[in-house]
């Protein structure tokens, strides 16, 4: 109103046009002022100063900010000009600056935001997402919502229970009609795109949900975390399981024990491997089946691993105990053992330890061997097994003890014979 006023005052005496009375003020919406009362104590301990509150008032005096001292608090109105002021620490960002930031000394916060103030979830997550880029992995993100088409794709059992589904009432299409209950067609649309645009090779996670509908339809689904590494070009299963296992090493899970898996259609039958943690199933992976592959576009072998984070989660130790230089010296035998081809090597190492007990330090497949003298249907493995007794210094006698009661429960539970 002033500028408009002025503007008319110029037009008449300069006698460039005529004046006419009234005003016409056409806005809808007018900003009004603003009113906030802060206190001047919570304002210093923000600072980390010891500026009097009479101080205070006058700065935003100074700043067309009329203030009002009531007891500690400053009741300030804010003018229209001013849309920067909306909260108490925007009145602290004034009183600093007309103080002077020169004067503000150095503070450390009471409470220094670190790791451990976290959730611990969240900060298993963010062990998760380091380690999968360490090991050369890229982030990705997907829609939660699907095609109900994805679980012929991906070869899902008619009666399975994973095509038991939530339905969205109002969905953008058929495509995005349903929510996820795995989210491995996720992660094969996301490598098909890849492959479709000509790269020779991709390798993505994602940490994401799944929604489990509930039997009774008013509640909502339950809602499971899980981690999809997916990746395809210049790999095998060996390097999706390294990936695994560097995951598996950040959380601290050492107890982790890796099953054969046939049964999974999504799958290829020779090349999967399932995760088992505290007798739970905590995921799969290995090679997409032919199948599979062919429906999503792709011409190359594509590995995926789907892993329940939550149970993750729940068996992970990230607290590191220090674990003195050993005292006395270790003791090393060599094995090598004929077995049936089906025989897993985890099996093989849980019969070495269990029979072994504590003085089995450490175990190590150094050979795995097929062809001219192994018999058909047969392999030859062979470890160096570490004995070490944190008290004393083993002798001969003490290891061989231990060693013929580890062979012994070799041929027992599997059948092993001695090379």
């Amino acid at each position: 109103e002033l500028a408009i006023n002025r503007a008319c005052a110029l037009v008449c005496e300069l006698g460039v046009g005529d004046v006419m009375e009234g005003t016409i003020d056409l806005y809808p919406n007018k900003k009004e002022e603003g009113h906030l009362t802060v206190s001047a104590s919570w304002i210093n301990k923000f600072l980390g100063t010891e500026i009097p509150v009479e101080d205070m008032k006058k700065y935003l005096d100074s700043l067309d900010m009329p203030t009002t001292i009531n007891g500690d608090d400053l009741e300030i109105t804010s003018p229209t000009f001013r849309v920067d002021i909306a909260i108490k620490e925007d009145i602290a960002e004034e009183v600093a600056r007309i103080y002077g930031y020169d004067k503000i000394p150095t503070t450390v916060f009471d409470e220094t935001p670190t790791r451990e103030n976290k959730h611990k979830n969240e900060v298993l997550r963010g062990i998760v997402v380091d380690a999968l880029i360490a090991s050369g992995i890229n982030q990705s993100i997907s829609y939660s919502f699907v095609s109900p088409k994805v679980f012929d794709k991906i070869r899902l059992p008619e009666d399975s229970p994973l095509r038991d589904v939530v339905k969205i009432k109002n969905p953008l299409g058929e495509d995005y009609s349903v929510m996820r209950t795995s989210t491995i067609p996720s992660m094969m649309d996301s490598l098909g795109r890849n492959y479709s645009r000509s790269n020779e090779y991709a390798r993505l996670f994602e940490i994401g949900k799944v929604y489990l509908k509930n039997e009774d339809d008013n509640k909502l689904p339950t809602e499971k975390n899980v981690l999809t590494i997916g990746m395809y070009g210049n790999c095998d299963f060996l390097d999706l399981k390294g990936v695994v296992e560097n995951v598996l090493d950040r959380l601290g899970i050492t107890k982790a024990r890796f099953v054969r898996e046939s049964e999974n259609p999504s799958f290829h039958p020779g090349k999967t491997a399932g995760i088992q943690l505290r007798g739970k199933s905590a995921g799969v992976f290995g090679e997409i089946h032919p199948d599979v592959q062919e429906a999503y576009g792709l011409d190359v072998a594509a590995y995926i691993a789907e892993l329940d984070l939550d149970l993750l989660y729940e068996a992970s130790e990230t607290v590191k105990k220090y674990t003195p230089i050993p005292k006395f010296p270790a003791a090393t035998r060599d094995i090598a053992i004929l077995v049936d081809d089906s025989v897993l090597v985890g099996d093989i190492e849980e019969a070495i330890r269990k029979a072994g007990g504590p003085l089995v330090e450490k175990i190590t497949l150094f050979d795995i061997y097929k062809g001219a003298q192994i018999e058909e249907g047969k392999k030859s493995i062979a470890y160096a097994i570490v004995y070490r007794d944190p008290k004393k210094s083993l002798t001969d006698n003490d290891v061989n003890k231990v060693h013929d009661k580890i062979l012994k429960a070799l041929e027992h539970k599997l059948g092993a014979q001695l090379r």
